[in-house]
């Protein structure tokens, strides 16, 4: 998901970029934690410094970053949940949002309340689309972890979702998840404690009762 997102954001192509940032996204059910948005962004930006050339996250703003607006600012138009990719913009670098008359580009020093959006809080993902989901599961004793949880993380994506954790934390979540989220899920089981991944086809028929 990252190389292409960096191969747009370098080629100063903002439109580009934020639709290749949509195409995958980790939801985690908590913001902190072992499983949560702050152990995943670190995880992230050091897979792509390992695999994308010339890829640097010491710097502020590094081309390809994703982030998000975390406090509503009136006066750029932006608000909490809008987000937006760095680009470059000649010589410089700006971050570019979706806006209703097409990509707007703000220049980094102009956006105080901003986080790196890698991975996001199911919660902070309502409302949002996108292609495939990757859906990091709490632990089983995590009292959020809910058929709702999974319900809401699920419906999150268009054409696919890879669920990873294990058989249990699936089970105190709601049982199985195609009747949790109302769509067909194939399960591919590893082991008790391994991996379970899920790919969801369309079943525009399926109800979640």
């Amino acid at each position: 998901m990252g190389r292409n997102v960096i191969a747009a954001a370098r080629a100063g192509d903002a439109a580009r970029a934020l639709d290749a940032l949509d195409r995958v996204r980790i939801l985690t059910a908590h913001r902190h934690g072992a499983v949560g948005v702050d152990r995943w962004v670190p995880l992230v930006e050091r897979w792509l410094t390992r695999g994308v050339d010339q890829y640097d996250p010491a710097g502020r703003s590094p081309v390809g970053r994703p982030v998000m607006v975390t406090r509503n600012d009136p006066h750029l138009r932006l608000f909490n949940g809008d987000v937006g990719v760095v680009v470059r913009s000649g010589d410089a670098v700006a971050v570019g949002f979706r806006g209703g008359d097409g990509v707007r580009r703000f220049a980094p020093s102009r956006l105080e309340d901003i986080e790196i959006v890698h991975a996001m809080t199911i919660h902070k993902s309502q409302g949002s689309q996108f292609g495939h989901v990757v859906i990091v599961l709490p632990e089983a004793t995590s009292q959020i972890l809910t058929r709702e949880l999974l319900y809401t993380a699920v419906t999150r994506a268009q054409r696919g979702v890879t669920v990873i954790g294990t058989a249990a934390m699936l089970w105190v979540g709601g049982g199985i998840i195609y009747l949790v989220a109302g769509v067909i899920v194939l399960m591919r089981w590893l082991d008790a404690d391994a991996t379970a991944t899920a790919r969801r086809e369309r079943a525009p028929n399926v109800r979640a009762d």
